[in-house]
């Protein structure tokens, strides 16, 4: 489906760089030597070393940026230690072990650690699968929201169900689950209008452009309950963000090939940010193809913020990726951004090394 299809676009024209003022609250690793730099709303707060270059550091922070949370050693699924920082540096040890995530209530901190939910120090339950995710405390704090994997070795690992954790009991209860027929993906929370929500991904392959099925956005009540589905294509979405208002998504589309007899130009009519207007559901492109160093971070009154830890951030319009990149990454490198390849472990055993490329496919 062309990209006129899936929502009205219109070209934006070029306009001066607006810069971004990150929130007191958010918390980001910039890396830095041998290590990440611990950033809250732009200050520094404590340097943090990795054993492997291979690792890397999470971070989150509470929502008045007294703390962050930090995980170290971080292998893409797991980081080895989790502590916190305060806002004057000073370090806290909270727990060792395979820490796949963290998340604020105010002051009090959740994290999982070997597939057991901890808040407040206590284990309250226990999320089955491979390196589930906390998303955050539901709104009334009696629960967390999660993301649960299926731990098996097959493809179905990257299939995700968004439960919660019932913070008295420890049930897990599965509120928008995937099957063998739709799949989910990039859960986010938002708030909006003051209330919590959970927006998604739903489509029904696990490769990008694997199939001829189609994709959608979702936002859902902190309960499950889908509220909207929009923006059916069948082209491939790399990631979605919602305002806090309601009124507009902002979305990364890569261009899938509809018509061999085409070329590689309709992938460049199609790739690039958007920002739809959600009550005319014109969509803007404000960046012309996919970008290395500037991802898609957030929506910021209704203008899509763009950029990394080590670039920066601003908000996006009428812009290009290849300007963006500095002309220094190639159009196979804004698909797939991979910035570093270390194969620590196996891979799985049936894999044959398919649609797989170099180092990887050894």
């Amino acid at each position: 489906m062309a990209a006129a299809a899936l929502c009205a676009v219109t070209a934006t024209p070029v306009q001066a760089v607006e810069p971004y003022s990150e929130s007191p609250a958010t918390a980001k690793a910039v890396k830095s030597g041998n290590g990440y730099d611990v950033v809250v709303g732009g200050a520094k707060r404590a340097t943090v070393k990795v054993t492997d270059p291979a690792y890397s550091v999470r971070t989150t922070s509470s929502a008045d940026g007294e703390l962050a949370a930090v995980i170290t050693d971080f292998d893409g699924t797991h980081g080895a230690r989790l502590q916190t920082v305060d806002r004057y540096g000073k370090t806290r040890h909270i727990a060792s072990g395979a820490i796949t995530s963290a998340v604020f209530h105010g002051t009090e901190l959740a994290y999982v650690s070997a597939n057991d939910v901890h808040v407040g120090g206590k284990v309250i339950g226990r999320l089955p699968g491979r390196a589930p995710e906390l998303l955050g405390f539901t709104s009334d704090g009696t629960g967390l929201l999660a993301v649960q994997h299926p731990d098996v070795q097959t493809d179905e690992t990257y299939v995700g169900t968004l439960s919660r954790v019932d913070l008295k009991t420890g049930a897990v209860k599965p509120l928008i689950a995937s099957d063998k027929t739709t799949l989910y993906r990039d859960f986010k929370l938002v708030d909006v209008n003051g209330e919590r929500h959970v927006s998604y991904i739903k489509n029904n392959e696990i490769y990008r452009c694997g199939s001829d099925d189609p994709q959608w956005l979702g936002l859902a009540t902190e309960h499950g309950e889908t509220k909207q589905l929009i923006g059916e294509t069948k082209h491939h979405y790399r990631s979605a963000v919602w305002s806090s208002d309601g009124a507009k998504v902002a979305y990364e589309l890569m261009g899938c090939v509809t018509d061999k007899k085409l070329g590689p130009g309709q992938l460049d009519a199609v790739s690039g940010v958007y920002v739809q207007d959600l009550a005319t559901k014109k969509a803007d492109r404000v960046v012309d193809g996919l970008s290395f160093t500037h991802a898609l971070s957030g929506v910021d009154d209704g203008t899509a913020v763009i950029g990394s830890p080590e670039r920066g951030y601003r908000k996006a319009s009428g812009e290009t990726a290849a300007v963006l990149d500095s002309r220094q990454v190639t159009a196979m490198g804004r698909i797939n951004r991979a910035e570093f390849i270390h194969q620590l472990w196996d891979t799985r055993d049936d894999f044959h090394g398919g649609s797989s490329c170099g180092p990887t496919a050894r």
